[in-house]
Formats: structure tokens, C-alpha cells, sequence
């Protein structure tokens, strides 16, 4: 089996079955949300996704985790990057609910997730868990897996329209996540991957993509923390 081979395989061994189980898991609403759920179901799934990956990735592929960040370091530049990144997330997050609001309706029931974040964060030792662990490996696994993803694919081949096919596609199927919030956090979803992805391609480092989505998402929790104690 040649590396090329090797790439796509590993693509679809570390990558296609956590997100089609995530997928077919929302669509179907086999799991109850909980503070179980979230603690002892999501969280070493995700934790052991991204095991595999990095497992992958060292035995199989025989490749080293600085083999994706090609480029050299600078860290003024990787702190610019992610204060970028968060920007960007928030004003396509803010334009899309925005404009589109009106146009697609939104039966999304958010009750049932409010609930049991309301619950952990009444918690001081929950909502610590959720800050930290939590978060903080869910988002570095839906980072990683995508550049994982992507530069293994792009190594195929330099052509262009291949680089950019890998991009679109790869950013429509990370999306469908989402199938059970609407279209508009699809859209949001697949714009804000948009964002991360070229971003990559231009700025071969992952870490600030990671330390950037776990920023948004804990500012966001927390803010969710100070509105609901308040």
C-alpha cells in the first residue's frame, strides 16, 4: 500500500465513523441529553476519536503532529491568527442570524440543551468540567479531525481544483453535523469551516485553530454562565 493509498484510508477510518455515528445519533435522537450524556458518553467518545486519529497518524501514516505545522513558528503571528479566527466566527455567526432569520424558520427546540447547561453551571465542580475537559478536547478533536483531513488529502495532489474540491466538500460533510439545529446553524456551520479551513491552507499551523474554537466556545459558555446566574 503506497502512502497516497495509506492517506485516504486513514481519511476514512479516523474520520468517516465518529461523524457518521454523530450524524445518524442527532437524526435519529437515539441519546438522551444529560449531564451523564455529556460527561460519561460525549466526552471519551470524542476523547477516544481523536486517540485513533493520533494513532493513526503515528503507526500508520508514520507522520509526526509537527508535520502539520509546515509552517515556521512565530507566535505574535499565531496570536494575531486566532484573535482573527474569533472575529471572523462571530461576525459570520452575527451576519447569518441576521439576514437569514426571516427567510428560514427555526423549529429547533434548544429547551432540552439549556436545561442541562443550566444544571451543570449551577454546579461550580460540573461547570469546571465542562469549561475545561470538556471543551477543550471536543473542540480539538473537531479542529484536528478536519485538518487531519485536509492535509492528508491535499498531499494527494498540488492541483488546485482538487485543493479547493477537498475544502468545499470536506466543509459541507463536517457541517451535517449541525442537521438537527436547522439551516442556519448549517449555514453558519459550513461558513465559519470555510473560514478555518482556507485559513489552514494559507496558514499552515493548526494550533491557533484550536486555541481560537475552544476561546469562542468557552467565552460563549461563560457568558451563558454570567446571564444565567444574573
Amino acid at each position: 500500500m503506497n502512502k497516497k493509498t495509506k492517506q485516504i484510508f486513514a481519511v476514512f477510518i479516523g474520520i468517516l465513523p465518529f461523524y457518521t455515528f454523530a450524524v445518524s445519533d442527532k437524526l435519529n435522537k437515539q441519546s438522551e441529553l444529560s449531564i451523564q450524556s455529556f460527561f460519561l458518553v460525549y466526552l471519551p467518545i470524542t476523547a477516544f476519536a481523536l486517540g485513533i486519529i493520533l494513532l493513526l497518524n503515528q503507526f500508520f501514516l508514520k507522520q509526526k503532529i509537527s508535520d502539520y505545522n509546515s509552517l515556521k513558528k512565530n507566535y505574535l503571528l499565531d496570536i494575531a491568527i486566532v484573535f482573527l479566527l474569533m472575529i471572523g466566527a462571530s461576525f459570520i455567526q452575527i451576519s447569518i442570524n441576521l439576514f437569514f432569520k426571516d427567510i428560514f424558520s427555526s423549529n429547533n427546540d434548544n429547551s432540552e440543551v439549556l436545561k442541562v447547561l443550566q444544571t451543570i453551571f449551577d454546579n461550580p465542580f460540573y461547570a469546571l468540567m465542562f469549561l475545561i475537559p470538556f471543551i477543550w478536547i471536543t473542540q480539538a478533536f473537531f479542529i484536528f479531525s478536519k485538518i487531519f483531513l485536509l492535509k492528508n488529502l491535499w498531499d494527494i495532489s498540488a492541483n488546485k481544483r482538487w485543493i479547493w474540491s477537498v475544502i468545499i466538500i470536506s466543509t459541507m460533510f463536517f457541517s451535517f453535523i449541525e442537521i438537527d439545529k436547522g439551516i442556519i446553524s448549517i449555514l453558519v456551520s459550513f461558513s465559519v469551516g470555510l473560514l478555518y479551513a482556507i485559513t489552514y491552507l494559507y496558514y499552515r499551523r493548526f494550533w491557533p485553530l484550536i486555541i481560537a474554537a475552544i476561546l469562542i466556545q468557552t467565552i460563549q459558555m461563560i457568558d451563558f454562565w454570567v446571564s444565567f446566574s444574573g
